[in-house]
């Protein structure tokens, strides 16, 4: 611990003996370890969001350009996109809207579930230096799922702001490619991203933005309710907004701290999913391979193939478990370095 502590001081993170940046993240490690819960609480949490999406998404089949025009021929002219695709635009959005409200909500109870499970366990107890937990019970639970979706709701308002521009600007990179292609050789979405590379990175960077913003504001707002923030009193008045406000002002009294789990968060993030990915394509791949072999002529050849593709889909399965298991973990130790970062 001492090793690591003096590691974190020599980047400019601050630490301390039992409280500090380097025993909070070793009691997030901890909790994350020792209660398999949080995992599924942060596969849910990572599910919810749209992250099933991106595992799903070697496996899923993109319609190639000739079907797309087949499908969305109707509602694509020479000048443009026609009046008829208006009314389609607005159920397709209103039922997204709706998903996305879900969903929110779904990561708001993963979030505080989460929140409880580490603020009450014995790895963070040096953390608290004596404060204690309250329990949350009825209402009070249903209220503060309710602030937290709205807050989360609020963190998306920038980057629904910009979503219409880059739709709008994808729509036409989209006509463009299919009216006159760039490429033969390059897959049609790639294509389409490519012409869109600066509004992509431009939302990526609003994201990550509300995304540390976020997870400040409410994982202070979960610790001021439990009664164990560090910065604000429960008896103070309007508790939640200062909580808010003291959330916010962590990324300006603690930035190097805040930098820094933020920072360690994305990569732990994006490495897990790099490698479910990865272990995803390569077994879809095989699974491919083996599913389209020619079927043997011989009766006891074809039941030995049978048995190698059920065994080759159950293999895959186990594969795509496991990658939802992984980035699961990467999820709620990600969330746990939030949580201990608002615990002290």
């Amino acid at each position: 611990m001492t090793g690591r502590a003096d590691a974190l001081t020599a980047t400019g993170v601050p630490s301390g003996r039992g409280r500090g940046t380097a025993a909070a993240l070793a009691a997030a490690q901890s909790s994350v370890k020792h209660d398999p819960a949080l995992w599924l609480l942060g596969a849910l949490s990572f599910c919810v969001r749209g992250g099933v999406l991106l595992i799903l998404l070697p496996i899923l089949w993109v319609p190639s350009p000739v079907l797309l025009s087949v499908f969305f021929g109707r509602y694509l002219t020479t000048s443009g996109i026609s009046p008829d695709a208006v009314p389609v635009a607005l159920s397709v959005g209103l039922g997204a809207g709706l998903a996305v409200i879900a969903a929110v909500a779904l990561a708001a109870y993963a979030q505080l579930s989460s929140f409880e499970r580490i603020a009450c366990g014995a790895e963070t107890r040096s953390l608290l230096a004596g404060r204690a937990p309250r329990a949350l019970h009825g209402r009070e639970r249903g209220a503060i799922v309710l602030r937290l979706t709205l807050l989360n709701l609020a963190s998306l308002v920038p980057v629904l702001l910009l979503l219409p521009v880059i739709g709008a600007h994808i729509g036409d990179a989209g006509l463009a490619e299919l009216q006159l292609p760039s490429s033969t050789d390059t897959p049609f979405v790639m294509a389409v991203l490519g012409r869109v590379q600066s509004d992509l990175l431009i939302l990526a960077g609003v994201v990550v933005v509300m995304d540390v913003l976020a997870a400040l504001a409410a994982h202070q707002l979960l610790a001021a309710r439990l009664g164990v923030a560090p910065l604000v009193r429960r008896t103070s008045r309007h508790p939640d907004l200062r909580a808010l406000a003291a959330g916010l002002a962590r990324i300006v009294k603690q930035p190097f701290r805040t930098l820094f789990v933020l920072a360690l968060s994305w990569m732990l993030t994006i490495g897990a999913l790099a490698v479910a990915l990865a272990a995803t394509i390569i077994g879809w791949d095989t699974l491919r391979s083996i599913l389209f072999q020619a079927t043997p002529a011989d009766a006891g050849q074809t039941l030995i193939a049978l048995f190698v593709r059920l065994v080759a889909l159950a293999v895959f399965g186990a594969i795509w478990v496991a990658s939802i298991t992984l980035v699961g973990f990467a999820s709620s130790l990600r969330g746990a370095f939030w949580t201990t970062n608002a615990l002290h």
